[in-house]
């Protein structure tokens, strides 16, 4: 039994208001996907049976960010085809069928423990970024001035992502660390008019 993995290598899941998590999706038919996703804060289930499909799921804390790992997800697969194969020809919910029963405990264990989220990258907030450097030390560094051309800011904006991405950093909402910066500048030259 193969399981199909949908996930996005780049695609940057979770954050203040949505919760990032693995879910596990198997078919009457045996059909069976893996998808890292995130959806509205609130309750995800951990084992349901709705008909046509038994699901399980798991996720990161409330807030937190991650960005999927194809390969491990690959691999994490790898480890749940049998416990999936048990599901697919039993119905878990059946007291009679204890093989089936056991897989699904353990595809919810498994999928708790996993590490399916990129291990290599973090996503940061670009003001936790830019903090110890402030505003106006970032302009600084960066070359930007009150009189800067959007183009200039855009420019400095993709300097700013590509250095954190050095540093295994994913940066999010860097428009608005752009945007903070040039108020930060106006409100200084508007101190020294």
């Amino acid at each position: 039994m193969e399981i199909e993995i949908k996930a996005d290598k780049d695609a940057i899941l979770g954050g203040p208001e949505l919760i990032a998590y693995l879910k596990l999706e198997v078919m009457e038919d045996g059909h069976a996907v893996l998808q890292a996703s995130h959806r509205p804060s609130g309750r995800i289930p951990t084992d349901e049976w709705s008909g046509r499909l038994c699901a399980w799921s798991a996720s990161l804390s409330p807030g937190s960010y991650a960005i999927a790992d194809p390969a491990a997800m690959e691999g994490l697969a790898q480890r749940l085809n049998h416990s999936v194969a048990l599901v697919a020809a039993g119905r878990p919910w059946d007291s009679s069928n204890h093989d089936a029963r056991e897989a699904s405990v353990e595809i919810e264990k498994t999928l708790h423990t996993a590490q399916w989220w990129d291990q290599q990258r973090e996503v940061w907030d670009a003001d936790d970024w830019v903090f110890e450097l402030g505003y106006l030390g970032t302009a600084k560094d960066y070359g930007l001035s009150v009189h800067s051309s959007e183009a200039t800011y855009e420019a400095a904006g993709h300097k700013i992502e590509e250095d954190a991405l050095q540093y295994g950093v994913v940066l999010i909402n860097t428009d608005a660390v752009l945007r903070r910066i040039r108020e930060a500048l106006q409100a200084e030259a508007d101190g020294d008019a």
